[in-house]
């Protein structure tokens, strides 16, 4: 940018899921952090509870596999990385700002018309979070221009299109696809590449039932009354999980409720469990009313790596 000013900062709004059977799950692998070899299993970044979807039933709800991409240095022989990936995610977000641009001239040639639920006014496009980021300038000479301007300026961009905010929102819906290959906690190369990723991110396609835990600057919450009692509920647990999170991070939360009419434990095929919670999770299970057959409860699987033996792999404990 000419201002060599930092973009946006770029949040994301996902549920994150790994394409993985559940042994898998405690499989050990090597993980180089630092120049320091370490033995690990998925387990022992996300936690031994999981919830298995079927990998094809689930694209119902939208969900994508991850866009890995790499930015940061790496240490080794290699060097110093390069850095396509991270300029497709700068050259996004600069794509949104122009599209966000874009947003307010057909406002303002919109001005006045008795109908603004396709081109909203301003006002309403700022509580969308359709911003014009770091350009004020901009922003000044917008708010200079002639509804007649506006409307000569958009004939050159008259295409069959939806219009821009709509735009905004479908970039941002690919920027919360991206993912590093490398571990930013521990620096070490391909970790994250390890998990086959696969997220469910925020997007209001009309056969999707969702709320929000707060207030969104962008996102309306139309069933936020309808389901006020389990928003209070969610509330309560993360605030105690997460020792009082702030205001910021429960309006970036949202629930997805059900997809045409099938709630979204209809779509759960198993859950895996620490073999102590075994009880305890079937026991909710029988609570729970179900539309097919209810989820598989299985034990966590003790941890287990693959050796080679005489060039034959060899399955053996890894506690």
């Amino acid at each position: 940018m000419r201002a060599k000013l930092p973009h946006d900062t770029i949040i994301q709004s996902r549920a994150c899921f790994t394409v993985a059977e559940a042994r898998e799950l405690s499989q050990v692998y090597e993980l180089i952090s630092d120049n320091e070899k370490q033995q690990v299993a998925h387990v022992d970044l996300f936690g031994e509870f999981a919830i298995g979807l079927d990998p094809i039933e689930a694209r119902l709800l939208g969900i994508l596999p991850t866009v890995y991409y790499y930015k940061q240095d790496i240490g080794g022989p290699s060097g110093r990385t390069a850095g396509l990936g991270w300029q497709i995610v700068e050259r996004l977000d600069e794509a949104r700002n122009v599209f966000s641009i874009l947003s307010y001239l057909e406002s303002w040639s919109n001005k006045g018309a008795q109908d603004d639920s396709i081109y909203p006014p301003a006002e309403r496009l700022r509580e969308m979070g359709v911003l014009i980021r770091q350009q004020p300038e901009i922003e000044r000479e917008l708010a200079k221009l002639k509804t007649k301007d506006a409307e000569l300026i958009l004939r050159l961009f008259d295409t069959d299109r939806v219009p821009a905010w709509n735009l905004v929102d479908f970039i941002e819906m690919l920027l919360s696809l991206y993912q590093t290959v490398d571990s930013t906690i521990a620096d070490a190369p391909l970790a994250f590449f390890r998990q086959k990723e696969w997220r469910l991110i925020h997007h209001m396609t009309e056969h999707l039932a969702w709320f929000g835990l707060g207030q969104h600057k962008s996102y309306r919450n139309p069933l936020a009354r309808t389901y006020s009692g389990a928003i209070h509920e969610l509330r309560q647990f993360i605030q105690t999980s997460r020792n009082d999170p702030s205001d910021w991070y429960l309006n970036h939360c949202w629930v997805l409720v059900s997809s045409d009419r099938k709630h979204f434990r209809d779509f759960v095929r198993e859950i895996v469990v620490p073999e102590h919670y075994v009880k305890r999770a079937k026991a909710l299970i029988d609570s729970l009313p179900f539309a097919g057959s209810a989820p598989v409860i299985t034990p966590l699987a003790r941890k287990w790596r693959v050796v080679f033996g005489d060039g034959e792999p060899v399955i053996e404990a890894a506690d």
